[in-house]
């Protein structure tokens, strides 16, 4: 493989989940989304529900166009007036998609080996583990 073909390559997942009467097709976050969702978590009016921010950024289309950040905010309203437990359902997916979990206790794993103090948090309290 060449190094343009490396650097062409696209492995992004994908899985359709059932909620609110429809199916929605999600896809896992590129980095540069993933920075975006943990930067957002420290904007304290947007912190709240990043749930529901990791969910829309998740959202993809059939040939996996994605909402773009001026949209984030309209959909994310548009999603709070929905059905918590077709919220919780989607997030749930999206999280596993987007390895959030694995990724929160790695990060704890790492913050106590290099002598990090621990936050004492267990990582479903983590920035990475939305309440929703």
């Amino acid at each position: 493989m060449t190094l343009q073909d490396m650097i062409a390559a696209d492995a992004t997942q994908y899985i359709d989940v059932e909620a609110h009467g429809t199916t929605f097709h999600l896809g896992e976050l590129s980095s540069g989304d993933m920075i975006d969702w943990f930067e957002l978590q420290g904007e304290p009016a947007k912190a709240k529900y990043a749930g529901l921010y990791l969910l829309v950024m998740s959202l993809a289309g059939p040939d996996g166009e994605r909402v773009t950040k001026e949209e984030r905010d309209a959909v994310v309203d548009v999603f709070r007036k929905k059905q918590a437990a077709g919220n919780r359902a989607l997030i749930k997916k999206a999280r596993t998609l987007n390895r959030l979990d694995e990724l929160g206790k790695t990060l704890e794993t790492l913050k106590n080996v290099s002598g990090g103090a621990s936050t004492g948090a267990s990582p479903s309290d983590s920035p990475s583990k939305s309440n929703v």
